[in-house]
């Protein structure tokens, strides 16, 4: 392969070049390389005929009557779009990200995520739904306590992110709630049960989804009962549906395994899980794009 000097202390592969002139030229340089980028032809003749031409095979076209005013105007218009994309980028990532959160009944996610919104960057998304309050719940903390007819009007109405009908009830995601917050860059907890969040993947494909396992069914039966909340039918019924959700759980970003006391560990792994995102590529190259431009 032989190699050309293009000034600035810069070789270039000889292939690639059809005509040269001015080898020196700060301008060649950034030619070559915005020929790169695009793997496209940059012909700057302006329609006039090079001087002297090489290696006829190449993909670029250099002249002595190069016109740089013209040339410095494009340049300077491709840099202002890529500020423009960058511009956006950095919005995005200054927002928060929604974190959906499933798991099985009993197996202790309200107190993993009372952990885990400690943190002042982390709200929770309070969800409506038509069941009845449990012992020491309040309306508008733990759930919007609504009827049925109510629900089904917010249905209509699009006021709701994801609805599902859980074993005989209606549970759904207030949508105004989780704008807003995300918006404002906060992280938003929404705790739902698979299906419904499975629509939210839909959705919002760029939300993090968590599951939280027990370590064991027969540990999840035992916290079940131990609430004392239910005849034990609804016991039985619910570890049917527990097992028919692990079988899901393959379907999210992360599996947090909430083990008996250990329900501060389980709190940390879901902020380790949404630092790890921010840390992607994705998230963190529009930080850093500006040492790239010209």
């Amino acid at each position: 392969m032989k190699l050309l000097h293009i000034g600035f202390g810069n070789m270039v592969n000889a292939q690639r070049i059809v005509a040269l002139v001015s080898p020196d030229s700060a301008p060649m340089k950034r030619l070559i390389q915005d020929s790169r980028e695009t793997d496209k032809l940059v012909d700057v003749t302006c329609g006039k005929k090079p001087v002297r031409s090489s290696l006829p095979t190449a993909d670029i076209l250099y002249c002595q009557q190069f016109n740089w005013i013209q040339y410095q105007t494009g340049h300077s218009e491709k840099r202002h779009l890529r500020k423009q994309k960058v511009a956006k980028m950095n919005d995005k990532q200054s927002r928060g990200r929604l974190v959906v959160v499933s798991g099985p009944s009993g197996v202790g996610k309200g107190t993993v995520l009372k952990e885990v919104l400690h943190s002042t960057q982390y709200v929770y998304s309070v969800s409506a739904t038509t069941r009845l309050p449990r012992e020491g719940e309040v309306h508008g903390v733990d759930y919007f306590f609504i009827e049925k007819k109510e629900f089904e009007t917010l249905i209509e109405n699009g006021g709701l992110l994801e609805y599902a009908e859980y074993n005989g009830n209606y549970y759904g995601t207030p949508k105004h709630f989780v704008e807003q917050n995300v918006a404002q860059g906060l992280n938003v907890i929404l705790e739902i049960e698979v299906m419904g969040a499975m629509q939210i993947k839909r959705i919002f494909p760029n939300s993090l989804f968590v599951f939280i396992a027990p370590e064991s069914v027969v540990e999840l039966e035992k916290r079940l009962r131990e609430r004392a909340t239910e005849a034990e039918e609804i016991i039985l019924d619910r570890l049917k549906i527990a097992r028919r959700e692990l079988a899901s759980c393959l379907m999210y970003d992360y599996i947090i395994i909430n083990r008996c006391g250990k329900q501060k560990q389980a709190a940390s792994d879901i902020l380790s899980a949404v630092r790890a995102e921010k840390l992607k590529p994705s998230e963190v190259y529009p930080e850093i794009t500006d040492f790239f431009m010209e």
